[in-house]
């Protein structure tokens, strides 16, 4: 879940028989601390010996003066209640303990079943999100969520600074999640999302909103709503703009709650980001991450999880890259980057070429990557590249984190982008869907004038004859070593039409036929793809 995100409410029965109703606790003013941990868990085991919750609930969830709540939360869906007392009965997840989780334990614990009412969304992409073990997380009393990981005693309770409790009767707050407005970018205008809360005693009514765009007022308004203590609720959206292109500061501030100042200034506004795309592209676009990674002016859409597109040392040949880390993201999170857009006016049979690397956990993963454009400033978008699983993998399968270490873990990939010619106003886009496989990389980003450079890479010699073609054609191809072999055929739109994945080829010369009685007249592009590269030769289809 994204930090800032509104905590769903529940209400387990904990292993004692007692009910555990989050907004119980946070409409009494107290900070929750969970840590969701699995019996089978090395991690979870580790963290919670080392019994700093235990001194957190100890120090300052009892007593008089008590001002947070601990619960403890075993999340694996699949086990028996007798691995959170340390029994095993096999070494898989639903039958493995790494020991009694409830010894001496001071606070709340919850064992979490499937047949649980609630569980399954609490542990889902509806709920938390939880994917990895341990997750630790704080939620404050207005509902707003914080990963805080494993920290110390000390760390914890540091963290509890971050979150406003009620103490007058009129005090507004203003806030935003990191997800609620990662992706915002437009040529015209944005929507940027913030909610406003409730931290005083009185209901509130009434409040003062003022946006501002890198310090200069764009909006004034009055909200009207009713919200009780620790509640909150979306101010309806108001859009901003900027005059130049490139990324802008956005902050939003409430005054004068139900007609008063406000006493607590600290609370009073929040801070996001946007890009503003120019209404006719720049220069196309050749990035090896070398200098300072991903530029400021890409993107970046994160699925919800804590992980998202990233800089990486792990380059092709090099010491910078971006990747995806989906070894951690769960399945269906979707997660992109979208370029500065580009000019493509003069390019008459665009490209975009990258290198790639990837390897599945086992071979029924499916983490997906798809290559997509638009040039209506993203009203819409056409996908060109498209893989996932096998024909993604650039390397065999890992049952660990996968990072490359060699040139051979890498390919080079050719995207046809021949509908985007001569456009003014061209974004592409990086779309990966998580099959919580392994993590993707991608390096060397380059737009070319694909008709004239066919050839990305001259490791791979191939013809294709006969050439125009009929019914069939065939390929002859020259390996300098053993490969993956993938051949696909586009049209010149960069639409798929044929695709021919073969099993690991040894090195020589080889021949493939391909059936083209089902194309209809005209260009097409055959692209062979192996672990030396990719090479693309246009073919005509002529009866």
């Amino acid at each position: 879940m994204a930090n800032g995100s509104i905590a769903p409410d529940f209400n387990f029965t904990d292993i004692a028989g007692n009910s555990q109703h989050l907004y119980t606790y946070l409409d009494s003013g107290r900070t929750v601390f969970i840590n969701v941990s699995a019996a089978w868990s090395s991690s979870s085991w580790n963290y919670h010996h080392t019994k700093y919750m235990d001194s957190l609930y100890n120090q300052h969830g009892v007593g008089v003066a008590r001002n947070l709540k601990v619960l403890f939360i075993e999340g694996e869906l699949t086990n028996d209640s007798i691995q959170l007392y340390g029994v095993s009965t096999n070494s898989t997840p639903s039958g493995f303990s790494t020991g009694n989780f409830t010894l001496n334990v001071p606070y709340p614990i919850i064992d979490l079943k499937t047949s649980t009412p609630g569980a399954t969304n609490f542990m889902g992409v509806s709920g938390y999100n939880i994917h990895s073990f341990p997750t630790i997380m704080m939620i404050c009393p207005d509902r707003r969520v914080t990963i805080v990981g494993q920290e110390t005693t000390a760390g914890l309770y540091a963290s509890r600074a971050n979150c406003d409790t009620a103490s007058v009767a009129t005090d507004a707050e203003l806030f935003t999640s990191s997800k609620a407005n990662n992706a915002l970018a437009s040529c015209d205008s944005v929507t940027p999302t913030f909610r406003i809360a409730n931290i005083g005693t009185a209901p509130l009514t009434q409040a003062n909103i003022t946006i501002k765009v890198d310090g200069v007022v764009q909006t004034n308004f009055v909200w009207n709503g009713s919200l009780s203590t620790y509640q909150s609720a979306v101010i309806p959206g108001h859009k901003v703009t900027a005059a130049i292109g490139g990324r802008h500061v956005v902050t939003a501030y409430v005054t004068n709650p139900n007609g008063v100042a406000d006493p607590t200034i600290a609370n009073d506004s929040a801070i996001t980001s946007f890009v503003q795309y120019p209404s006719v592209g720049g220069a196309v676009i050749n990035q090896d991450f070398e200098t300072n990674g991903m530029p400021s002016d890409w993107v970046i859409n994160n699925g919800g999880d804590t992980y998202t597109w990233e800089n990486t040392t792990d380059g092709y040949s090099s010491s910078a890259a971006t990747r995806l880390r989906c070894y951690y993201i769960p399945a269906g999170d979707v997660d992109m980057f979208t370029l500065y857009p580009m000019s493509f006016v003069g390019l008459t049979s665009p490209g975009l070429t990258f290198d790639l690397a990837y390897a599945t956990f086992q071979v029924t993963d499916m983490d997906r990557l798809e290559v997509q454009t638009s040039t209506d400033c993203g009203l819409t978008w056409t996908t060109h590249y498209y893989k996932t699983g096998d024909s993604l993998a650039t390397h065999a399968p890992v049952m660990s984190e996968f990072a490359p270490t060699s040139p051979y873990h890498w390919r080079k990939e050719l995207v046809l982008l021949h509908n985007c010619a001569d456009s003014a106003n061209v974004s592409v886009r990086f779309k990966a869907t998580s099959g919580y496989g392994n993590d993707i990389f991608i390096d060397n980003i380059n737009v070319t004038e694909s008709a004239n450079v066919m050839e990305v890479s001259n490791n791979v010699k191939f013809n294709v004859y006969p050439n125009p073609a009929s019914t069939n054609a065939t390929i002859n191809y020259q390996l300098a070593q053993n490969s993956k072999l993938y051949i696909n055929v586009t049209t010149i739109y960069g639409e798929e039409v044929k695709t021919l994945e073969l099993a690991n080829k040894m090195a020589g010369n080889h021949y493939e036929q391909i059936d083209t009685e089902a194309l209809a007249n005209g260009v097409y592009f055959i692209a062979i793809h192996t672990d030396e590269g990719t090479t693309c030769k246009k073919l005509v289809i002529n009866r």
